[in-house]
């Protein structure tokens, strides 16, 4: 399994072998709304909404227009959703973490360099800190 439907196991199972108790849904279907986000997580007592994007060395992550107006949508309502990303970079992949207004400067056509540039939170050369995620989206 590769792509955006691998990258979700990573992530679902990074967040597992941190919390069992963790409770994690993969929203995103045909029969589902358009734009709402692939996870939804509850971990320490928070409901997280995550958008999942992966970006190849020559197709950069793409977020489609109902995408973007969910996350404007859940932002003017007071929410606070995120989007989570695996990006190729010449130095190998690299993990990047969106708040929600930072998402809203991923519109239109970026390259993978402007995506990496734009993220609140990144780790570097496919190395991926669980621990630290988890802190970053249940704060206490």
């Amino acid at each position: 399994m590769s792509g955006e439907a691998g990258f979700g196991k990573e992530v679902e199972k990074g967040i597992l072998d941190i919390d069992l108790n963790a409770h994690i849904s993969f929203v995103e279907s045909g029969l589902t709304a358009a734009g709402i986000p692939d996870m939804d997580v509850c971990i320490l007592g928070k409901e997280i909404r995550i958008e999942l994007k992966y970006g190849y060395e020559k197709h950069p992550p793409h977020l489609r227009s109902s995408q973007y107006q969910w996350f404007k949508n859940r932002i003017k309502a007071g929410g606070h959703p995120l989007l989570f990303a695996k990006i190729w970079a010449p130095v190998g992949y690299i993990y990047c973490l969106y708040e929600a207004k930072s998402v809203l400067k991923l519109k239109g056509r970026l390259s993978n360099m402007e995506w990496i540039a734009l993220a609140n939170y990144k780790w570097k050369n496919g190395c991926m800190c669980w621990p630290e995620f988890i802190d970053i989206i249940s704060p206490n």
